[in-house]
């Protein structure tokens, strides 16, 4: 069974990552990169979709 760990960087933390595995194998690094920017992209649209949905709520108590 593989261990999942959650961790929190910086995006300048995140650069420096990136320019670290940069320097690794291709074969070594481009799995590494390729499932961050999947992560990454996986909370910003979580997020987004929170956002929408606490704008499209209608209000609980509207005013005439």
């Amino acid at each position: 069974m593989k261990k999942v760990f959650t961790l929190n960087f910086t995006e300048s933390q995140l650069a420096t990552i990136n320019q670290a595995l940069m320097l690794a194998p291709y074969g070594v690094a481009s799995p590494v990169i390729a499932h961050i920017n999947s992560e990454m992209q996986r909370l910003y649209n979580e997020q987004y979709d929170r956002q929408r949905e606490q704008n499209d709520a209608p209000l609980s108590n509207p005013t005439v």
